[in-house]
């Protein structure tokens, strides 16, 4: 019996030549939309559970290979900032870019773009799918990781999804696309395993940065939800390394654009100071985006 098989699509591999004559590159294809069919390049390496030994030796196997060690040696690396905006813009503001822009047309006939007015951030918005798109990190530019989402209904009340592994999807999913990696705990699920305000990376999700290009993070709710508030945990793996997380964010529901604007970073501790209180800490931690007046 002779079984036809349907050809594979081609996956495009982005491969750049590092200083020290090595490749390094990762699978590239088509960006999928949130729960939707995808290319076999955008789908994260099956899951195998791993024994905590295993999951640690993973970890430290990244330490020892990751592409940020060049940051420690190299001068010009120093306060680097990369958001996916035009860098031969006319503006040099960054904060020009994160605004909504309208194209007008001046009196000669040539178009012109205006920061629009047609944006704010809405009251108690309600839809089905969440979507943040990452724009830039703290520094790191290769790597970015959240350690936790904290999402509240119209109510106050936390949402807890019903099924995490299917309701929750990230593009790109996590390290592990790349080719050196295959067995790294830090996966999208860890954004909603209720264990945020910590500095384990067994709770924290990391996938490569790539500057120009949009890092999503998909959440398909459990019905039409309205949304009172946001918490997002920044990467606080330590002070060195929250400088993977997340700087400039986009918050869209069902395509609608909720936010736009820069999240703190991180604190790289969990325990608060001496004259702190325990919920300074947590401030340290996490950005609240609030969608409500209601105390």
């Amino acid at each position: 019996v002779r079984v036809r098989t349907r050809p594979q699509a081609p996956i495009a591999v982005n491969i750049t030549k590092r200083e020290d004559g090595k490749h390094a590159g990762a699978r590239q294809g088509a960006r999928r939309k949130p729960f939707s069919s995808s290319s076999p390049a955008q789908q994260p390496k099956p899951r195998i559970n791993r024994t905590l030994t295993e999951k640690y030796k993973s970890m430290a196997y990244f330490d020892r290979t990751n592409q940020s060690r060049r940051l420690d040696d190299d001068d010009s690396m120093t306060d680097v900032h990369f958001v996916n905006v035009d860098d031969k813009a006319e503006s040099s503001s960054l904060d020009g870019h994160f605004k909504l822009k309208e194209v007008i047309e001046s009196t000669r006939g040539k178009p012109l773009s205006i920061p629009s007015s047609l944006f704010s951030i809405p009251t108690l918005p309600a839809g089905d799918i969440l979507s943040f798109n990452i724009l830039s990190t703290w520094g790191d530019p290769y790597y970015v990781g959240l350690m936790g989402i904290d999402l509240f209904d119209g109510t106050g009340h936390p949402i807890v999804l019903d099924d995490v592994e299917r309701q929750l999807v990230a593009d790109p999913p996590d390290i592990n696309i790349l080719p050196e990696y295959s067995d790294d705990p830090r996966t999208v699920d860890n954004l909603m395993d209720g264990v945020n305000h910590t500095c384990d990376d067994l709770h924290a999700w990391l996938a490569p940065f790539t500057p120009g290009r949009n890092h999503t993070v998909s959440v398909k709710l459990n019905g039409r939800t309205t949304i009172s508030m946001i918490r997002v945990w920044n990467y606080n793996k330590s002070r060195i390394h929250s400088y993977r997380g997340v700087r400039y964010l986009e918050i869209s529901l069902d395509d609608q654009m909720i936010f736009k604007g820069e999240v703190k970073r991180a604190a790289g501790e969990i325990m608060p100071s001496r004259d702190a209180s325990v919920a300074d800490g947590v401030d340290a931690c996490s950005e609240c985006i609030l969608f409500t007046v209601d105390s």
